[in-house]
């Protein structure tokens, strides 16, 4: 969760920091936008006015600046040099032709000269704005690094909802079992893949909530089943793909011969 304050007041502003402040504003929701970018994502501001005193950063000699701003004037040592095609000039000129591209834009910061922005126009510099692939990258990456109240991270595989939710469940040789788990589902379709003894038996893109495997055993013993889920987010690079965390959960199943199971009371039994 994240803390809102709302200023009983339709005098424009807001402001970002450990929460975000907004008011009454008929462009409050725009400017909530642009706040959370700098609450959540840890955003800079992209305007190139003067701001006295304001504390200074530098991706050469420290402190290093926010993902959207950097003081490098180079293709090469660019942090965000992989969003920039080859025939975008590095520093970008602010014309018609490369406005709407990724490039090195300069003024930002609170910087007119010396500092540079990803695109010339993105929510942290114009209000209403979308966000740039660099801004948009960095939320996706701090979405999965947060540390949150209880000391974990973000999963994408919902609490409570495994099925069978005893780890350690109980089958039969030849006789199947369903396994599933409920997944937090973005706009686009995750990497899904079902495991058995650590061997993929499926793998591919899913936009479905549950997601399920029928397993049927082939012999007795200790056998694992597993699930392994990845957030392929589109708007991270494929450079930066591997950043992103993968979610596994694991039954261990204690595979049986079906001769030895008897019902009793409607139960499954082993045979004394």
């Amino acid at each position: 969760d994240e803390i809102v304050v709302i200023v009983n007041d339709d005098e424009y502003g807001g402001a970002g920091g450990a929460f975000s402040t907004i008011s009454t504003n008929a462009l409050a929701t725009d400017v909530f936008i642009h706040e959370y970018g700098h609450t959540f994502t840890r955003l800079a501001d992209e305007y190139d006015y003067a701001y006295p005193n304001y504390p200074a950063c530098s991706d050469v000699n420290g402190p290093a600046c926010e993902a959207n701003v950097t003081d490098v004037n180079n293709r090469n040592d660019l942090k965000w040099s992989y969003f920039v095609a080859q025939s975008t000039p590095v520093p970008t000129p602010v014309d018609s032709g490369y406005n709407h591209l990724t490039g090195l834009f300069e003024g930002a910061r609170y910087l007119d000269t010396g500092m540079y922005r990803p695109i010339n126009s993105c929510n942290m510099r114009d209000l209403g704005a979308a966000f740039c692939d660099v801004c948009k990258e960095a939320y996706v990456l701090k979405v999965y690094d947060v540390n949150y109240a209880d000391g974990g991270k973000l999963s994408l595989i919902e609490p409570g909802t495994t099925i069978p939710s005893n780890t350690s469940p109980d089958g039969m040789v030849s006789v199947p079992m369903n396994f599933s788990v409920d997944t937090l589902q973005p706009s686009h379709d995750l990497s899904v893949t079902w495991l058995v003894d650590n061997v993929p038996q499926t793998t591919g893109n899913s936009s479905v909530v549950t997601q399920s495997y029928e397993f049927t055993p082939t012999q007795t013993g200790m056998t694992s089943v597993k699930i392994r889920i990845k957030d392929n987010s589109p708007m991270v690079h494929n450079s930066r793909q591997n950043e992103l965390p993968t979610f596994e959960h694991e039954w261990t199943v204690d595979v049986q011969p079906f001769d030895d199971i008897i019902f009793e009371n409607g139960f499954e039994q082993p045979n004394p």
